[in-house]
Formats: C-alpha cells, sequence, structure tokens
C-alpha cells in the first residue's frame, strides 16, 4: 500500500484512539503500515494510517486507554475514494492530552463478517454494519455534489428496507453506481450515524455491495417515503452561496472579479480566475398556498435548468442579480421528495 500524494494538511488532532491493526505490509513489499481509527467527536471517526511501524506499540497502548490522545504534524488527506483521511509518519507526536473534550470515547460494535444485521438491531450509533437489504429507490434523482472542507463529494440519498424496518442510506461516491431500485442486496462496512434524531446509514471506503435473492416480505408503507410533492409556493427569502475552489487542492479560495490570477494560500498554486472550481447552491424560504413556512435546498444542476427554462442562464455569472430574480418571480412551482428539503425540479408559474 503506497502513500498516495494527494493534498494534505498538517493537523493538531485531540481525539481517542481505537480499532489499531496490526502491521502489514503493501502489496509491493517496500512499505510496512498500520490503521487505526481516530475519534474526532461524538460521530466523527476517520480512518487513520501509521506509516511508522516502529511506533505500532505505542499506538496499541494508547487505543486500550479511555484517555484522549494529541497527534502533533499529522496530515488529513483525500484518499483515493474520497474520505478524507490521517496519515502519521515518523515526524507526528502522539501523546496523552490534558485538554477537556465535550465527548466521550465510543465503543464500536462490529457485526463479524459475513453475519448480517436486521435494521430494527442497528440501535448504537456508530455501529459498523452488514445488511440484506431490498433497496426501495433512490430519494435523489442522481448524486449531489456537497462541498467539504476537503473538496467536493458526491452523495445519493436511498430508502433501504428489510422485513423489520426502513431506513435512510447515504450513498457517497461511487457506491450507488452497480445498484438498481427494487433489488435486494448485501452491504457491507456501512456506519450507523444520527442525523436530525433519527438514525441513519452510510457508506465507508471499505463498503461493497453484492446481489441477493430478493426479500420478499419488506416492511410495508415504506415507497410513500419516496413519493414527490409538488407545491405552488412563494418565494419569501433566498440565499446563494457562490463557492469557489483551487483547481489544484480544492480548498475554498476568495478572488475578486477583476483579479486576472490568484494564488491558492494551502497550496500555493497560482492559476487564472476565471478557472477556479465554482459551485452554486441556494437555500430557499418559501410560503406555500396554506401558509406553511418550510425552507429548502436548491442544488446548483436544479437551479441552471430553471434558469435555461427562463432563457436567464446569463445570470448565473453575477449571484446578486441572481437573488433579485427569483424574488421578482415570486410564486414558482417546485417538486420535492416527501423525506427530504430537495428541489428537484424548480417550475415558473403562469
Amino acid at each position: 500500500m503506497a502513500e498516495k500524494r494527494t493534498h494534505e494538511e498538517s493537523e493538531s488532532l485531540t481525539g481517542y484512539l481505537t480499532d489499531v491493526s496490526p502491521i502489514k505490509t503493501s502489496g509491493s513489499g517496500t512499505t510496512k503500515y498500520f490503521t487505526a481509527k481516530f475519534q474526532t467527536s461524538k460521530t466523527e471517526v476517520k480512518r487513520l494510517v501509521s506509516f511508522s511501524p516502529e511506533k505500532h506499540g505505542e499506538y496499541m497502548r494508547s487505543s486500550q486507554q479511555s484517555t484522549p490522545v494529541k497527534l502533533t504534524n499529522a496530515k488529513l488527506k483525500v484518499g483515493r475514494n474520497g474520505d478524507v483521511e490521517i496519515t502519521t509518519n515518523r515526524s507526528t507526536n502522539l501523546e496523552v492530552s490534558n485538554a477537556k473534550i465535550n465527548f466521550k470515547k465510543q465503543i464500536f460494535r462490529v457485526s463479524k463478517e459475513h453475519e448480517s444485521a436486521k435494521l430494527d438491531t442497528l440501535t448504537t450509533e456508530n455501529m459498523i454494519a452488514t445488511i440484506e437489504v431490498k433497496l426501495v429507490g433512490f430519494i435523489d434523482h442522481k448524486k449531489e455534489t456537497i462541498n467539504t472542507r476537503y473538496g467536493p463529494k458526491l452523495i445519493r440519498k436511498a430508502i433501504v428496507a428489510d422485513e423489520t424496518k426502513s431506513m435512510k442510506i447515504s450513498f457517497w461516491n461511487d457506491t450507488s453506481d452497480d445498484l438498481t431500485a427494487g433489488e435486494s442486496y448485501s452491504i457491507t462496512a456501512l456506519v450507523v450515524k444520527s442525523f436530525e434524531g433519527a438514525l441513519v446509514l452510510n457508506t465507508t471506503a471499505d463498503t461493497t455491495s453484492k446481489p441477493i435473492s430478493p426479500i420478499a416480505n419488506v416492511i410495508s408503507g415504506v415507497k410513500t417515503l419516496l413519493a414527490e410533492k409538488i407545491q405552488n409556493v412563494y418565494i419569501q427569502q433566498i440565499h446563494i452561496s457562490d463557492i469557489r475552489r483551487c483547481q489544484a487542492c480544492h480548498h475554498k479560495m476568495e478572488a475578486n472579479a477583476e483579479d486576472k490570477t490568484v494564488r491558492c494560500s494551502a497550496c500555493q498554486t497560482k492559476q487564472r480566475s476565471a478557472e477556479l472550481k465554482r459551485t452554486l447552491t441556494a437555500s430557499l424560504t418559501v410560503k406555500d398556498e396554506q401558509n406553511n413556512i418550510s425552507k429548502f435546498y436548491v442544488a446548483q444542476h436544479v437551479l441552471m435548468e430553471f434558469l435555461q427554462s427562463c432563457s436567464k442562464e446569463n445570470l448565473i455569472g453575477d449571484v446578486d442579480q441572481l437573488e433579485d430574480f427569483l424574488l421578482e418571480i415570486n410564486n414558482v412551482k417546485i417538486t420535492h421528495g416527501s423525506s427530504n428539503d430537495a428541489i428537484t425540479k424548480m417550475e415558473k408559474t403562469e
């Protein structure tokens, strides 16, 4: 396993070490390394890869303690699968942390290899599990891009179900590419997270999916979660985020309209301002015909399709004018999933 040279940021990280693996050897036989998990908050756990096998014992001892530790000169990088990983080497210092942190070390329950869990047994946040489920359907028509500190990541949300329960699942990056709605699958290495008061499933770097025999007795009433809802709404407020990122490292950047070139403060790459990666997202506060107030999220491709239907795609270059245009419209017809706040289609009403 060779260390991938992607954009890295030096960090000082405080949290808990868990699940330190034995020392491994890369496929080429030239690199020795070991992996672990590093808990950085109540709900966030990152994969850690250490290329210092001589420190394996030190990491192992720390993982067996309930005391938080501090990693100095660790590296955060985006791996090949798009997930953010921590890498450490000989220059990384591991020490007991005296800082007060507001979360406790989580005990990770991992389902046994090849042993699947029923959805109604997934009651522990941060549990790692394998499930056998029917993919009832996708909430999102296609993948959406979410901007993170470490660059854009793709996500597609869906509903899965077995005989006991239905749950939302977030497929990250390419983990949904070979899946078909209505088919049944065994999905491994999923992590259970808490989101808006409910447990949801998320894929990880180790997630795999394989077809299985159809699950016949799926819990009833699940398809209503996927039903689309169409509403005529009045736009009360709008905020458009115009995010520009470095082409090399995806770091968020500020660029003035009059500047032809700009240098990234993270990786020091200089580039043309007009060629920065740009992502627009809109947040709408709307009132429906029953005077109910709701907030919705509009992805860039949905916003662009709407502007094209109005012959106003030129407004994409001026956020202020774009916001004024949407407020002047007043009323629009929106389509969104019954179980989420993402608008999938906007239409101008007559």
